[in-house]
């Protein structure tokens, strides 16, 4: 490009920036999209001030009832824990029984085994039901 061409092109470029950068956005007067004509200032619309400060307190309120539910539902896991931390110990606790009774051999029989020689005698054997074995003869 040659320089005739650039300069305009750049005068065009100042220009524009420099309007464009003097526009003030924070003006609470600045034409704002919202505003429908009352006069008032952005900032003090009453009606988006309302429908502002009615929404803040519906999001409050919310929160509140979510962190109850938080709180109410954490209650319930701690009681639901302890309950079956109570279940688990009587389950591990003996149920009382009478004091078990010592193994004996019936009468005619005493504690022993037959041997193969003594069962070609006659002799029988057998196994009480707690493991004890017992013998005639």
């Amino acid at each position: 490009m040659t320089p005739r061409k650039i300069l305009p092109l750049l005068i065009l470029v100042l220009s524009t920036s420099f309007i464009g950068g003097c526009a003030n956005l924070n003006d609470p007067y600045y034409n704002d999209p919202y505003d429908r004509g009352y006069g008032y200032p952005p900032s003090s619309y009453p009606a988006r001030d309302y429908y502002r400060d009615r929404e803040r307190d519906r999001i409050r309120d919310e929160r509140q009832d979510l962190e109850e539910e938080r709180r109410r539902v954490e209650d319930e896991r701690r009681r639901l824990e302890r309950q079956r931390e109570r279940e688990r110990q009587q389950a591990q606790k003996p149920v009382y029984s009478a004091p078990p009774k010592r193994e004996s051999c019936p009468s005619g029989w005493r504690p022993g085994r037959c041997s193969t020689k003594d069962r070609k005698h006659g002799c029988k054997d057998m196994r009480m039901p707690g493991g004890l074995g017992c013998r005639t003869n």
